[in-house]
């Protein structure tokens, strides 16, 4: 069992052939077979070192065994800041501010923003600082602007930047497509109404009947 959702652990087992299988789940394993848990380690999101853990529950004395996984994720974007936060503003209020996302070994990418689920208000331009004749960048300006129009209450939007660059080795989609390199970026915002209350409710206490 995976300690958290970065980690998928397929069991197999040796058959009387010598040959892996896989495993059936309360089935009792013979004495002497071997057995191969392999787990895959998602770096997307993460950054430098990094781990999770895998549990393994069995029915002999010590009932669990812990398998650990490493890595130290070297980052394929640069962001900076990571994070764009337009603090408190109404909904009549307009606001920009920036991030820089540049590639950190220097790779030539072209970069698009995934806009679905935008909250209303909010408006994206992602503008390539110092591209070639393709169109192509290795710096990358976010050009966020929040309002008018932004819906009362607390914002928080994840906002996917995919690059065209495949992943090497890594498992086709469902759609069939590579994967390509992508980081997430956060914009968030706290949007007063027209109307505000210093105090949000009152309490009388303890009262009698027809007081």
């Amino acid at each position: 069992k995976p300690t958290c959702g970065c980690t998928v652990a397929d069991v197999k087992v040796q058959d009387d052939k010598g040959e892996y299988v896989r495993y059936e789940y309360g089935k009792p394993i013979p004495k002497g077979r071997k057995i191969q848990f392999a787990s895959t380690l998602h770096t997307q999101n993460k950054r430098q070192q990094t781990s999770s853990k895998v549990n393994i529950m069995t029915n002999e004395a010590r009932g669990q065994a812990i398998l650990s996984l490493e890595a130290y994720v070297e980052p394929f974007f640069n962001l900076s800041p990571m994070a764009l936060n337009f603090a408190s503003m109404g909904t009549r209020d307009t606001a920009t501010d920036k991030m820089i996302v540049t590639t950190a070994r220097g790779d030539r990418i072209k970069l698009n923003p995934i806009l679905e689920g935008m909250p209303n208000g909010l408006k994206v331009d992602v503008k390539p600082v110092d591209a070639d004749a393709d169109g192509r960048a290795t710096r990358f300006e976010i050009n966020v602007t929040a309002g008018p129009g932004l819906q009362e209450g607390s914002i928080v939007f994840s906002l996917p930047l995919r690059s065209d660059v495949p992943i090497p080795g890594a498992e086709r989609l469902p759609n069939g497509k590579e994967p390509t390199y992508e980081v997430s970026t956060s914009i968030m915002a706290t949007v007063r109404g027209s109307v505000s209350l210093n105090q949000q409710f009152y309490s009388f206490g303890l009262c009698k009947p027809n007081t």
